[in-house]
């Protein structure tokens, strides 16, 4: 599927990792079949705002593809968009 996107994702930064498996559960408690196998990660390198993420689940029945953005942690700057509106 990589190839339909405009950027590429690369290797996620460490200075960015979240929690996957919290991630996974709460997608599973939203009745999101993805398989039993955590995602290969994958972060998008552009964005100011917002950290953009490329969820890759090999074994998933509901297709294997998810985007997820989310509030970089610590300060962030006055311009930035809030994600929660």
């Amino acid at each position: 599927m990589s190839e339909q996107f405009i950027d590429q994702a690369k290797a996620l930064r460490s200075s960015d990792a979240f929690d996957m498996q919290a991630v996974h559960d709460w997608l599973s408690k939203q009745g999101i079949n993805l398989g039993d196998q955590l995602p290969e990660v994958k972060q998008f390198s552009g964005g100011a705002s917002n950290l953009t993420y490329h969820l890759k689940y090999p074994d998933s029945v509901e297709g294997g593809d998810l985007i997820l953005r989310r509030p970089p942690a610590g300060h962030k700057a006055a311009s930035a968009h809030d994600m929660k509106r």
